[in-house]
């Protein structure tokens, strides 16, 4: 019982001393006996002693394989090019690797939020069209900035070049851009005058073509014309993702020259005198004061013509009178005029008919009290072609012209020459500003869909009338070879740098109908060199200037093939009777065409088609075309444009001297 009451330590001190001799015995167990400690390292592993020889055996071995394989080929050795280095140093040259920053990309300024309003676009008015068929100076390579139209080598041909029109309120625009960001109902900290200022970015034509079935087609763009050597430079990304190339471009844009050229493109340089361009506005006109001019000049060649037979018969006339006259004695109608003392020849504008000076008609053409003449501004004169090229300076952008002081509606148009193929085309237009505030979220809520806009564009025009491009080759059966039912006799039109040419074809039964020819040149009339642009010429003459020389090349291919020739019959009423008429036809397919009809001989032809042969053969008759300078157009509306300017300012001008003090 005392033992139980002892010291509980006394108690289990021999229990402890025997748990922590065996805990230290198994550790020695495990460091002296289990663990191996007897270890190396020996490469990248540890091995004991009785493992040690065995790896140093299997390495050496490993080692002797290795020896004994064969060499590996040394690729040759290739010294440095020394002297490229010299040529090209920058090449070579230690650049640190500095990072530019781009402006615009890194850090932003921080601005205030804003809220604007952007301004309605107006509407596009006064929509004209017109397509004109010319030889004109096509460039020969594609240009750029560096090489303009006007700079670029040239060769001759054929386009059809189609001008659209549209007119513009500008002062209805900046007023509408300034009263969005720069006026009293906007907020003084967010007016802003350079997002007042309307950036002119892009005018886009669309055309459209008419099916088969009559129904038009989906629009399409189209592209710029080969002569716009700014094409590239200016062409905006519509990806508002793309905003440090917008911003480039809308800076390029405000350059008034760029801007001008985006408006009011020039067109091509025409080589043919028949043909100037103008704007589908002037150029109806044009032509028909021209035509009427064209008429009044032929009229005015026959009447001097006929005076020239009528003075020439009476002085035959005279002459037989006057042999028959008796030596001495005077023809009494020859002594009435000498005794007139000549009065009956008639001074310079003189009407025989009046008896008056038609000059002073001219001046004196106002009547006042009592009807007696009085002086008066000279009368208006009648209007010419030539006015007509001089208005074109009107409608044309000034140099350095502010457009926000401009009060009329400016006149925009746009050029397509990449018609291939024959058919009924419609075009329209829209025009495109600059969205000033693009992506900053400083639209109006009810105009979100505007902040990622690149342009604010005017609503499409109304589509043009129908346009009609005709074909640059048609061939006409002309009759069937004699004792050769197959044969045919066909003679195929191509229009061929301005005018049209023809060639007659023998064509048999599954042959293709026309083929290429080499044509001697023909010469022009004896003054068509005179005026004429040395390359124009070097296509007659062989000058070697980078027009064609010696014979030219004339494409007669209509790619359409003789099938057959068959004879039918039509059934005619002239009169009151019926009669059989037969008929020969010839049968052709084009490339991935059906077969049609082609009646033969002109007398079996319909009346459009008997029309169309005829203004061929014209076009033919009149002979070559004599081609004018590439300035030829432009030195011309210049100088109606300055002698208009002239006579606005002393409307006398051209009047006969001796009228000049009777004017006040």
């Amino acid at each position: 019982m005392a033992k139980k009451r002892g010291n509980l330590f006394e108690q289990y001190i021999d229990k402890l001393v025997l748990g922590l001799s065996v805990f230290v015995s198994l550790g020695l167990l495990w460091v002296f006996l289990l663990s191996q400690p007897y270890t190396v390292e020996y490469g990248a592993e540890k091995v004991g002693p009785g493992d040690l020889d065995r790896a140093i055996t299997t390495n050496a071995q490993r080692l002797k394989s290795r020896l004994e394989e064969p060499p590996e080929p040394v690729p040759p050795y290739v010294p440095p090019n020394v002297t490229e280095r010299f040529e090209n140093p920058i090449q070579y040259a230690q650049v640190p690797s500095w990072e530019l920053t781009q402006p615009g990309i890194r850090e932003q300024a921080l601005e205030e939020k804003r809220l604007y309003r952007l301004p309605d676009m107006p509407m596009l008015s006064n929509l004209e069209a017109v397509r004109i068929r010319t030889v004109a100076y096509v460039p020969t390579q594609p240009l750029d900035q560096n090489l303009p139209y006007d700079k670029a080598p040239v060769e001759l041909g054929d386009v059809d070049l189609v001008t659209v029109q549209t007119s513009l309120d500008i002062s209805t625009l900046y007023r509408s851009f300034e009263q969005s960001f720069d006026s009293p109902v906007v907020r003084p900290q967010w007016r802003d005058s350079d997002l007042a200022r309307p950036v002119f970015g892009a005018v886009d034509l669309e055309r459209r073509t008419m099916q088969d079935d009559g129904s038009w087609g989906s629009w399409e763009r189209v592209r710029p014309p080969r002569t716009d050597y700014l094409a590239g430079l200016l062409d905006v990304p519509r990806d508002p993702s793309k905003m440090l190339d917008i911003e480039l471009k809308k800076n390029q844009l405000k350059r008034f020259e760029y801007m001008r050229h985006v408006l009011q493109p020039d067109p091509y340089d025409f080589a043919s005198p028949h043909e100037v361009w103008l704007t589908p506005s002037l150029h109806e006109e044009y032509v028909r004061l021209a035509q009427r001019e064209q008429e009044q000049k032929l009229r005015e060649q026959r009447e001097q013509e006929r005076e020239r037979l009528e003075r020439e018969r009476e002085a035959r006339s005279r002459t037989t009178t006057t042999t028959r006259t008796q030596p001495g004695r005077v023809d009494p109608g020859m002594r009435d005029a000498t005794a007139r003392g000549g009065r009956d020849r008639l001074r310079p504008g003189t009407d025989p008919r009046r008896g008056d000076s038609m000059m002073e008609d001219s001046y004196y053409y106002q009547e006042g009290m009592g009807g007696i003449r009085r002086p008066g501004q000279p009368p208006k004169k009648e209007e010419t072609s030539q006015d007509i090229l001089a208005k074109l300076a009107d409608v044309m952008l000034k140099d350095n012209e502010n457009l926000r002081n401009r009060q009329e509606p400016l006149l925009i148009w746009a050029h397509d020459d990449s018609i291939t193929q024959a058919g009924v085309y419609q075009y329209r237009l829209r025009v495109g500003v600059f969205n000033p505030i693009l992506g900053k979220e400083w639209v109006a809520n009810n105009q979100a869909d505007l902040n990622d806009r690149v342009f604010l564009f005017t609503q499409y025009t109304e589509p043009t009338e129908p346009i009609t491009v005709e074909d640059r080759e048609y061939f006409f059966p002309m009759q069937v070879v004699a004792d050769a039912r197959d044969t045919v006799e066909i003679k195929v039109a191509r229009y061929h740098l301005g005018r049209w040419r023809t060639n007659d074809f023998t064509v048999r039964s599954g042959e293709p109908i026309g083929r290429e020819l080499e044509v001697e040149p023909t010469l022009p009339l004896a003054d068509a060199g005179r005026g004429m642009d040395p390359r124009a010429m070097a296509y007659y003459e062989g000058m070697g200037t980078g027009m064609p020389t010696g014979p030219e090349k004339i494409d007669f291919r209509t790619g359409a093939v003789l099938v057959d020739v068959q004879a039918s019959a039509t059934w005619e009423t002239p009169g009151a009777r019926l009669s059989r008429q037969e008929i020969q036809e010839i049968l052709y397919a084009e490339t991935g065409g059906d077969i049609e009809r082609f009646a033969v001989s002109s007398r079996n032809w319909p009346g459009e088609v008997r029309s169309l042969h005829e203004r061929i053969k014209q076009s033919e008759d009149r002979g070559p075309v004599k081609y004018v300078q590439r300035s030829h157009y432009r030195t011309q509306r210049q100088t109606a444009a300055q002698s208009r300017l002239q006579n606005q300012m002393d409307p006398y001008r051209g009047m006969d001297p001796r009228m000049m003090d009777r004017r006040f």
